[in-house]
């Protein structure tokens, strides 16, 4: 016959210092994923930011009065491709002398006849209305001889400033080659008081 004992069982105590001192380490492998993950992140942002944005500081007065030398702004690099640049658009391109990047117009589209008389830009024929100009503003200043009437070509664009008695631009540098083109500019952020959408330009003749 068998009896039952009644004598109490002991315990197990794991005594192993190597296994106690394993049990924290879940938690620093989940900080350090944590933290791997998020600068993987932030260099992913950021590589995508530098492909697709220009950051860019102003600093010619050729654009006066709308934009101001030390203002900032972002520069489309990518999108514009798709949709195309129209007349009005402002862009960043890089010179035609290899020196700073010019901030321009676009006035000139490939395909269209340009010509400037009697301080007026004419589009295949036709005047286009400017209000966006600088008081006073001279579109006849600078036009290199026998350079106008111009037809652009497929991958050209005429582009010029809007303080036209003081910007070089096509009028002496000749057409842009697209090849030419930073981007387009989209958004003013700074300073904060003109933070604003870079918006087309609505066009009419005259």
């Amino acid at each position: 016959m068998q009896t039952e004992s009644n004598a109490p069982t002991t315990p197990v105590v794991n005594t192993d210092p190597l296994t106690s001192l394993s049990q924290p380490e879940p938690k620093r492998n989940s900080l350090l994923r944590d933290v791997i993950e998020t600068l993987v992140l932030i260099v992913v942002v950021v590589t995508i930011s530098q492909t697709l944005l220009a950051n860019y500081v102003i600093q010619q007065e050729s654009a006066y009065p709308n934009f101001l030398p030390n203002q900032r702004v972002f520069v489309d690099k990518v999108l514009y491709r798709a949709s195309g640049l129209n007349r009005g658009d402002i862009v960043v391109v890089h010179s035609q002398n290899g020196g700073d990047d010019l901030f321009k117009r676009v006035i000139g589209l490939p395909g269209e006849e340009v010509d400037i008389h009697e301080n007026k830009v004419f589009i295949n024929g036709a005047a286009i209305a400017e209000s966006y100009l600088a008081p006073g503003a001279n579109s006849d200043i600078g036009v290199r001889g026998g350079l106008l009437p111009h037809r652009l070509a497929a991958d050209e664009f005429f582009l010029m400033g809007d303080n036209r008695s003081y910007s070089q631009d096509s009028r002496s540098f000749g057409p842009f080659h697209k090849e030419k083109l930073v981007g387009r500019v989209w958004l003013r952020y700074w300073p904060l008081d003109t933070f604003t959408l870079v918006k087309r330009v609505d066009y009419g003749a005259k």
